[in-house]
């Protein structure tokens, strides 16, 4: 085989890639580092810095979640799970946080802080009871209803 046959089909291969590959986002993000465990009813939730797994007890089936599929940010820096709703909270160190729901994700929200402000806006914890959630942060505590 010639020069030019092995360049056609190394050139037709990459094409074939393409068109297969296309609207099907991967991450390549560590999850090696766990932040946080929270063992809900049905699933096993685990947070790393730049997405979520789960684990379903039911299946057996592990999903990740990051930005290159459902969330808004990246650096998170705290989760909860509502059992009562069925909804995880990811809270970021930016300051903003994800509701997660089995639809999908339902907010995205930017905790309003003074434009001024110039200490660190992480959300350090996440505590939900009811239909609030409570985030601790460096500057005070947030109720979200």
């Amino acid at each position: 085989m010639n020069t030019y046959n092995k360049y056609i089909i190394f050139v037709f291969l990459i094409i074939v890639q393409n068109i297969f590959s296309q609207g099907r986002w991967r991450d390549h993000f560590s999850y090696f580092n766990v932040l946080d465990i929270i063992d809900g009813p049905d699933k096993i939730i685990c947070s790393a810095e730049n997405g979520l797994f789960t684990y379903s007890k039911l299946s057996g089936e592990i999903e990740k979640i990051s930005k290159a599929t459902v969330l808004n940010g990246v650096q998170i820096a705290a989760i909860a799970y509502n059992q009562e709703h069925d909804m995880t909270f990811v809270g970021y160190k930016s300051g903003a946080f994800n509701i997660l729901t089995p639809s999908g994700v339902e907010y995205f929200v930017d905790i309003p802080i003074d434009t001024d402000f110039t200490g660190n806006k992480a959300i350090n914890h996440i505590f939900t009871v009811g239909d609030k959630a409570i985030f601790s942060m460096d500057f005070g505590i947030v109720i979200f209803d």
